[in-house]
């Protein structure tokens, strides 16, 4: 049965990403933890591509590819803004039930996170690693945007729904960044082999000062 249109807009607006700002922790199979940051300005490019109609962005439910797939498409219904904090966006709902169920639930607060899904740029470019608080901490400092998920768990925690509103009739109407085993066994090893080298060097790895995890710039 076909779905039932929503002939009110329905907009969600919110944060994709606040730079600086370390991610969950993600468990390595030898038990360490790592953070990931996403530095100031790395998906300023691919904004700036995406806001010109060069690339497509695409929205989904909880990173699944069959949920909310056409919301985004070609930017069409999303505007994202550079900010100094990060990527602000603002996303116009399609009027279709799935759509209807996922706007009825971010108003509620049920579902209020916005997860990122990108690329390294240039592709398989390397992150850097710095320690803070004696934590290891990847450091990603350019990024192709691809799309992002509407929520509950996002993999940063700053990145939330800010507002859910409906407007006027129109004509027409886990954590959620999941790692797979091989991205692990890379960090894992990327942090055994800089360790390995600073013991040969007899150094220390070096230290990211003057910052703390609870907000890291």
């Amino acid at each position: 049965m076909p779905d039932t249109t929503n002939t009110k807009s329905r907009t969600i607006e919110g944060w994709l990403i606040q730079y600086g700002k370390p991610s969950r922790p993600v468990k390595l199979p030898n038990g360490r933890q790592v953070y990931e940051v996403i530095m100031q300005d790395a998906f300023r490019e691919s904004i700036d591509q995406i806001n010109a109609g060069a690339a497509t962005i695409e929205c989904n439910l909880e990173h699944e590819d069959n949920a909310l797939c056409r919301i985004g498409l070609s930017g069409k219904n999303v505007r994202l803004e550079h900010r100094k904090e990060g990527v602000y966006a603002t996303i116009d709902l399609i009027g279709d039930s799935l759509s209807d169920d996922v706007f009825k639930k971010a108003q509620a607060g049920i579902v209020d996170g916005l997860s990122i899904e990108f690329d390294p740029v240039p592709m398989n470019a390397e992150p850097s690693y710095g320690l803070v608080d004696g934590n290891y901490v990847r450091k990603w400092s350019k990024l192709q945007l691809k799309g992002f998920a509407i929520c509950a768990e996002p993999m940063y925690g700053d990145s939330r729904i800010v507002k859910a509103t409906e407007g006027a009739d129109v004509e027409d109407a886990t954590f959620a960044r999941s790692f797979r085993d091989a991205d692990l066994e890379k960090m894992q090893a990327d942090i055994e082999s800089i360790e390995a080298k600073a013991a040969s060097e007899s150094q220390k790895p070096s230290v990211i000062t003057g910052n703390s995890l609870s907000g890291l710039t």
